[in-house]
């Protein structure tokens, strides 16, 4: 047990050392960004320049999204290891003490800054399933999708069709999300689903608000969904 768990700091302390090295690499490229920009800003057009700082900014954004979650993942470890140290578990929801712990479990965030990797430690007990206290302390989905970016798909799908809250979502967060996945994630979001479905004609536009049975669709859920 002692070996293992001298093991398993040794991999923290590693990541440690990643982690300060993934900052100090964020804090040179804003600097080498800075001064490229400062050095091609005279020959670029106002339009050029407008595409080339938002697409990087976001890029740069998604990387201190990513930074800070590694940060937290590296706490939950550290908090880990002095718990095992003590020989304690996780007393789960279902009322199964989780004793084994596994570290290193990583998940997929599709953001509206990009697509970042969420790591995480899975506490395991015999025929139950994982509990994962890092899932419920950043209130993450049980789909890739954050809550944000669920929030944005309704919002450009309310205004007018899927296609259009496709070219929409894209052009201002990238590539993190498909059609069909942003059909899915209004279908799951909106209260009455046939909202969106009855009131979409075969080129995916979705009306007014009015559903084919009559009924007008809700639009609060813009601005109230819980992850």
């Amino acid at each position: 047990m002692l070996e293992e768990l001298a093991r398993r700091e040794a991999v923290v302390l590693q990541r440690i050392e990643e982690i300060r090295e993934q900052i100090a690499a964020l804090e040179s490229r804003l600097e080498a960004e800075q001064d490229r920009l400062s050095a091609r800003a005279a020959s670029l057009t106002h339009d050029q320049l407008e595409e080339t700082i938002a697409e990087q900014g976001r890029e740069l954004l998604r990387q201190l999204l990513q930074a800070h979650l590694d940060l937290r993942a590296w706490r939950e470890q550290q908090a880990v290891l002095a718990a095992r140290r003590d020989g304690a578990g996780l007393a789960a929801p279902d009322g199964v003490v989780r004793r084994r712990v596994e570290m290193g479990h990583h998940r997929l965030l599709a953001t509206v800054v990009g697509t970042v990797t969420v790591t995480r430690c899975a506490w395991r007990a015999p025929a139950v399933r994982n509990v994962y206290p890092a899932d419920a302390a950043l209130s993450l989905p049980a789909v890739r999708h954050s809550a944000g970016l669920a929030k944005l798909a309704v919002a450009e799908t309310v205004r007018g069709s899927f296609d259009t809250a496709y070219a929409a979502i894209s052009a201002r967060c990238g590539q993190v999300i498909g059609k069909r996945q942003i059909e899915h994630l209004v279908a799951h979001v909106l209260p009455d689903t046939r909202c969106v479905h009855d009131g979409a004609t075969r080129d995916g536009h979705v009306d007014s608000g009015i559903s084919g049975s009559g009924r007008r669709c809700a639009r609060e859920p813009v601005d109230t969904l819980s992850p």
